[in-house]
């Protein structure tokens, strides 16, 4: 048991004994609330207290070192319009406790905050009064907010602010098995949060994952302005003489390289503590390994040692830090990959290139050589989410056509399954119907049908795939391939009986190949119909439309190259019959896209399908995601 946990036990204990037995459950419940384990060690005291009936006139659980003495017992205490139910820790300067508000306005728990008499009381008293300042200052979401300040009836300066019940960001993306992608994402708001404090020319420096708690709903808190402080205009912090002082009250683990000599600090030096933190988030590991804290050893690791790569450090296994906490098991790479990307060479692939340079530019020992603000840190992490080129990274011209390509990944596939898809059509199609006339070629008609049909059927499983479409879409698709193929065969009977089409070999018949002709037709129309849903699924009607004219004009094309190579089909030429069979197209597509609709619905909502689903045998029979 830890000394904080000890003390927290020992001092509700003695608030309980102090009540009456009838209102102990009540007092216990509200202290105790979401700590079954604290509320039962509490109960198991005040049970041998009360059998006892004061034949221990003090009892064990009262021995308690005397470096704790310095602040009197608080649980029960009235402080303002709030009592005191538990406390929730203490630091530097004082002791952090738990209260619910008791004057029946309304219900609510907050954390009062009581200052830590000291040797040098009025540097003491002189932060605590800054960090009020601070705190009243800053109004954002993401960092706990000011509720009331005062005394205490002795006098003593406390302050009230809201109540996080969260857990540290590190130990929250861990239970979540948060991936890379997802912890950069909740990052973005705890740079959010200090980027608004710098904009107040405060800074922090404390950044640590203890200190950035997340709810149970996900949303960061950023507490503890103990050693913040106040910026000049020209973005340096004032009262270089506290610099010893503060040497005492930082984390050394987060510190940055001008903290630990005592220099000037600015907003670099939070740039630094955040690029600690997420090289922490990114990979279990501290970014240096520290064997002792004297100040000496803390400052020659911090200013002189090189922080390894990231994707480097999730190969390696270390049992030397984070690894002796408490809690905590022994960093191996399966592991620390265990609760992020599943994999030691998935995350490892994730971390290379972008984030490596990322992290390593806000770790510079030079503060001018690091990300210019928190801002401009958070920026480059939001570059490389969307695929774009970030700026710590100098690209080749490589390295931004790979940014181009994964940032167009979508539309370059639609592109190319579309061109894919067309030019294919046109070579077979002329290579197919070159076929002679006469009934010594007609014995060749079926088996290129076939052959034909063959790779139109490979090409609708392939835009399947590709198109990333669900089960119910396929469906769709196939569907409205069925109404184009309907719609088409009403318009070529109109052609016929217009003088448009005619036969121009009657000795050649494709009776026993009229099978295959409409299964080619089917398999076509339903390509065409996975296309139509891409494209409007990304641009929308707009997108459908264009889609629309397009292939409205391309069909008829296509068919007079086909016409004109094969010598089977007599197409009359003109502005008339290509108008009409231009129309035609634009019928059945419409039609094609209408019948997915109604199966599938619209495009715009439709979600795309998992890799399981794209890989199954099972297109139909599963469910959509």
């Amino acid at each position: 048991m830890t000394p904080e946990r000890h003390r927290q036990i020992r001092h509700l204990y003695e608030a309980a004994v102090e009540r009456d037995p009838q209102q102990r459950a009540a007092f216990l419940d509200a202290a105790c609330r979401g700590d079954d384990d604290l509320r039962q060690h509490v109960v198991q005291l005040v049970t041998a207290h009360d059998r006892t009936d004061g034949f221990l006139q003090v009892p064990a659980i009262d021995v308690v070192d005397q470096a704790d003495a310095w602040m009197p017992r608080m649980e029960g205490r009235h402080i303002g319009a709030y009592t005191v139910l538990r406390e929730l820790g203490r630091g530097g300067m004082g002791a952090v406790y738990l209260a619910a508000r008791s004057d029946g306005t309304f219900q609510k728990r907050a954390a009062i905050k009581l200052v830590r008499p000291h040797l040098d009381a009025a540097a003491v008293l002189r932060r605590f009064q800054r960090e009020r300042e601070i705190l009243a200052a800053l109004d954002h979401p993401n960092i706990a907010r000011l509720l009331d300040a005062g005394r205490t009836d002795e006098g003593t300066p406390y302050f009230v602010m809201e109540y996080v019940d969260g857990r540290p960001i590190d130990v929250w993306c861990n239970e979540g098995s948060l991936n890379v992608t997802r912890r950069l994402a909740l990052y973005d708001s705890v740079c959010t949060a200090v980027q608004h404090a710098h904009a107040h020319r405060v800074v922090h420096l404390d950044l640590k994952p203890a200190n950035i708690l997340v709810t149970a709903d996900g949303t960061v808190k950023l507490l503890d302005f103990g050693i913040a402080k106040m910026l000049r205009p020209e973005g340096e912090a004032t009262v270089r003489g506290e610099s010893a002082t503060l040497l005492n009250l930082m984390t050394p683990e987060y510190a940055s390289p001008e903290q630990v000599q005592g220099a000037h600090l600015g907003t670099a030096s939070d740039v630094y503590s955040l690029g600690v933190v997420l090289y922490e988030l990114l990979t279990g590991h501290r970014p240096y390994r520290m064997r002792t804290r004297m100040q000496h050893e803390v400052a020659r690791v911090i200013c002189e040692e090189e922080p390894t790569r990231p994707s480097t450090v999730v190969m390696q296994s270390d049992e030397s830090t984070l690894a002796n906490e408490a809690g905590s098991t022994a960093l191996t790479p399966e592991a620390v990959s265990a609760v992020r990307e599943g994999d030691p060479i998935a995350l490892r692939k994730r971390l290379e290139g972008d984030l490596d340079s990322i992290v390593l530019k806000a770790l510079r020992k030079d503060p001018a050589a690091r990300y210019h603000s928190v801002q401009a840190f958070s920026d480059d992490l939001r570059r490389h989410l969307d695929n774009r080129p970030v700026g710590a990274r100098h690209g080749t011209r490589r390295y931004h056509l790979e940014r181009f390509v994964r940032r167009h990944r979508g539309p370059l596939l639609l592109g190319t399954l579309v061109f894919t898809t067309l030019a294919v059509g046109w070579v077979t199609t002329v290579w197919q119907e070159r076929l002679a006339l006469g009934n010594a070629r007609r014995d060749l008609v079926l088996p290129q049908l076939a052959l034909f049909t063959y790779a139109l059927g490979v090409m609708a499983l392939a835009a399947v795939f590709v198109t990333r479409a669900t089960s119910r879409r396929v469906a769709g698709a196939f569907v409205g391939g069925a109404a184009f193929v309907l719609t088409g065969a009403a318009a070529v009977r109109i052609a016929s009986a217009l003088g448009w089409w005619q036969p121009a070999a009657p000795d050649v018949s494709l009776r026993r190949a009229i099978g295959l002709v409409l299964v080619d037709a089917w398999c076509y129309a339903a390509i065409l119909a996975l296309i139509s849903w891409r494209v409007g699924r990304r641009f929308g009607w707009r997108g459908q439309a264009a889609f629309t004219v397009v292939m409205s004009f391309w069909g008829p094309m296509r068919d007079y190259i086909g016409a004109s190579a094969n010598h089977l089909i007599a197409i009359r030429p003109g502005v008339l019959p290509f108008l009409g069979w231009a129309a035609a197209w634009c019928c059945a597509i419409v039609a094609m896209q209408a019948a997915m609709r109604v199966v599938a619905g619209a495009a715009t909502a439709d979600p795309l399908a998992s890799s399981a689903e794209r890989l199954s045998l099972s297109w139909f029979g599963s469910t959509s995601k």
